[in-house]
């Protein structure tokens, strides 16, 4: 499950090495989460990363999605909560104009995941679409707290992705923790 939205919670919990499971959000829970699809030449539109609304025309999403992919190719689906079928109320399927990974990004160790979506025109805002709430710059949780991620991530290890978006509340990792657990390649 992709790491889209932080949410602090108060109770320390044991470290868990992978995201999956979780449950069912209510359709409209998390308004800025949004579905990134891919078009290729032959074949169907599918989701391939999700993403946070930051204002109506960017969206923030981890540079490893962004990458792999063509802007020509591909669209964000606001007000999306079933990944498959698309016929939910509220979507609003946006062209991408242009993608812009972090000049920082390392694919080897994943530091500075981060990629800006910048919409060929705006996001419509209403109770089912909006952006993401951010924290304060320089602010950081505690190791161990609650967080809330949110996605279309896999439901069992080595599972297949959710058809309806997943919420799960993992703990904070700190800095060293992290570095501990994940890079073992730089």
């Amino acid at each position: 499950m992709l790491l889209l939205f932080i949410i602090p919670l108060t109770s320390p919990q044991p470290y868990k090495p992978n995201i999956v499971g979780g449950e069912d959000a209510e359709y409209g829970e998390f308004p800025h989460i949004v579905s990134l699809l891919h078009k290729p030449i032959l074949g169907f539109k599918s989701h391939f990363c999700g993403g946070s609304i930051y204002n109506s025309r960017i969206v923030i999403t981890a540079a490893h999605c962004c990458r792999a992919h063509n802007p020509a190719t591909v669209s964000v689906l606001a007000g999306d909560y079933h990944r498959q079928g698309h016929n939910d109320p509220y979507e609003q399927e946006v062209k991408v104009a242009h993608m812009l990974v972090h000049e920082d990004y390392n694919d080897r160790n994943f530091f500075n995941d981060l990629c800006l979506v910048f919409l060929d025109s705006p996001i419509i805002f209403n109770e089912y679409v909006g952006s993401v709430s951010l924290v304060e710059q320089g602010s950081e949780e505690t190791p161990g707290h609650l967080c809330m991620v949110v996605g279309w991530g896999a439901t069992t290890q080595g599972g297949s992705m959710s058809n309806i978006l997943q919420k799960a509340d993992v703990p904070v990792v700190s800095d060293e923790g992290y570095k501990k657990r994940y890079v073992n390649r730089s």
